[in-house]
């Protein structure tokens, strides 16, 4: 299509936990023909990673997708390879632990 996925009206949501919650959250956007494009980056993103469990079939019982989400390997690799930083991070504030002012605890993890 002209201008591709971006350019297209977001719909409402037809599946998955709260979903009438997540279609009153968007309503805004709906109501004003809001596209992918041009939602809010975090709205955007929920709304786009919400439409691929649908359309992998995650709530779909049965289905071949139920349950299954298709980015679990890449959140396993990014969460192993930001463990190392949240060990280190926490080791310091254990050490810490009634030692620094709060702005000598934020600069030591920053």
């Amino acid at each position: 299509s002209k201008g591709g996925s971006r350019h297209k009206k977001i719909t409402g949501l037809s599946k998955g936990p709260n979903v009438e919650h997540w279609n009153k959250c968007l309503k805004p956007y709906l109501d004003e023909g809001t596209t992918w494009g041009s939602l809010p980056w975090y709205v955007g993103e929920t709304y786009v990673y919400h439409r691929l469990l649908e359309a992998s079939g995650f709530w779909d019982k049965g289905s071949k997708g139920e349950g299954l989400d298709i980015f679990a390997k890449e959140k396993k690799e990014a969460l192993d390879l930001a463990m190392p930083q949240v060990e280190a991070r926490a080791a310091v504030c254990a050490a810490a632990e009634g030692k620094w002012s709060g702005a000598e605890a934020r600069a030591m993890l920053l």
